[in-house]
């Protein structure tokens, strides 16, 4: 009989395409899924000393969040309690290494509640970031931004990109880091930089991210992907984010070149594209109305708002199956995330089923009105909440935490 070290057995798994299994049970080994069995099975084949008997729980794959500045959530709350738009928090030094650090541990927080196993982040802070995630166990794919203005963390593109490297191989042996280059609309860099860039990206094979910052038509990102394309810059790692899918000659790009698409919302259009091998997926962009940074209420809104039109019992599929898929592949971690599979890392999620729902429909559902309720999550087998509990971090003295640096700052400014 084979020792492993984890066994976790749920009443029911939700796997990708809408197939919902009844009394199976997850094998672990290390961080990796190494069967999927029926729970009356499974102890025949498999001893450990650690089994979790998840009965009236529902399991799926941990969630994928593909895009976002984890410490603008603190910032924007700062900047309207003292009436300072960012650039001032940042000129009065408020937002400094230490505010980092604080806004990190608060977003991953609310990020693993709402079952986020891996999420993606750029930062000009980069060690307060990194560090911190990895403490909690946190997954990242984190963008080395190449910045051609001065700003708090470089004088210059030059002192940048220095700084990048040096972060990248700081970094690049931590097994829950990885890291891309954006590239913004609104500063592109150098012919002489993206041409460095280049050569790092195709001999590292680190993904690339666009980032239409400016929100500028497809026709005009068309050009910019031009110039990326001669250099070399584009592949299949290479992403979009807020790119409009708005005429056919973009459409035919992207799916010819498998760009992956990250937007803020999606359409009826989007939708008859995603079943037509367009690779899209979501990211919160309006944190002031997506406050628990819950990527599937994010989905949600847009199905309520009638910017999408889909049949309810396709919903699941499209959130938890389509988006999960689609954010695993533009962080360049599909091999090892994004859906339920024998091989892929143990990210798991699990929520409580209401004890009347027996249909499959109802306890699907469940996933939906308990997305920020989450049970259990495990990030590469690694258990993080527990029956409900955080267990990487104290709560109660971050909140304390949080508290006396609101008032030193009321004080200081």
């Amino acid at each position: 009989m084979e020792k492993v070290d984890k066994i976790l057995s749920p009443q029911w798994i939700y796997f990708n395409n809408e197939k919902i299994s009844e009394n199976y049970s997850i094998v672990i080994s290390g961080n990796i899924i190494i069967d999927i069995i029926p729970t009356d099975e499974v102890k025949h084949n498999y001893q450990t000393d650690s089994y979790s008997s998840l009965r009236g729980q529902i399991m799926y794959s941990g969630l994928v969040h593909p895009h976002g500045y984890i410490c603008e959530y603190l910032s924007r709350s700062v900047s309207e309690n003292f009436s300072m738009d960012i650039a001032k928090l940042f000129e009065n030094r408020i937002i400094n290494e230490e505010f980092v650090r604080l806004s990190t541990k608060i977003s991953i927080i609310k990020l693993f509640k709402a079952g986020v196993s891996s999420f993606s982040d750029i930062s000009i802070f980069p060690d307060e970031v990194l560090e911190t995630t990895n403490k909690l166990g946190m997954k990242v794919a984190f963008g080395l931004p190449i910045l051609n203005q001065s700003n708090n963390w470089s004088r210059d593109e030059n002192e940048s990109y220095k700084k990048c490297l040096s972060t990248f191989d700081k970094y690049k042996s931590y097994p829950n880091i990885r890291m891309f280059f954006p590239i913004f609309v609104s500063s592109i860099a150098s012919e002489r930089m993206l041409s460095n860039i280049s050569k790092i990206v195709n001999e590292l094979e680190m993904p690339v991210r666009l980032i239409n910052d400016t929100y500028l038509e497809g026709d005009k990102i068309a050009k910019i992907l031009d110039r990326l394309d001669s250099l070399n810059l584009i592949n299949d790692k290479f992403s979009c984010v807020n790119c409009r899918i708005d005429t056919k000659s973009f459409i035919k790009r992207i799916t010819e070149q498998k760009i992956n698409i990250i937007n803020s919302n999606i359409t009826n259009e989007d939708l008859r594209l995603m079943n037509k091998d367009l690779c899209l997926c979501v990211y919160i962009d309006d944190i002031k109305i997506n406050s628990d940074l819950n990527i599937v209420k994010k989905i949600e809104q847009n199905y309520f708002r009638k910017n999408i039109q889909i049949d309810e019992k396709k919903m699941l599929d499209l959130f938890i199956s389509k988006m999960n898929v689609n954010a695993a592949k533009a962080l360049n971690i599909y091999n090892s995330n994004g859906i339920i599979e024998i091989g892929k890392d143990a990210d798991l999620v699990s929520v409580s089923v209401n004890k009347l729902n027996i249909l499959k429909d109802d306890v699907a559902k469940s996933i939906l009105t308990k997305s920020g309720c989450c049970q259990n999550l495990w990030v590469s087998g690694k258990n993080v909440i527990k029956d409900g509990k955080l267990i990487t971090i104290n709560e109660n003295l971050l909140y304390d935490e949080l508290t006396e640096w609101k008032n030193r700052i009321k004080y200081e400014h």
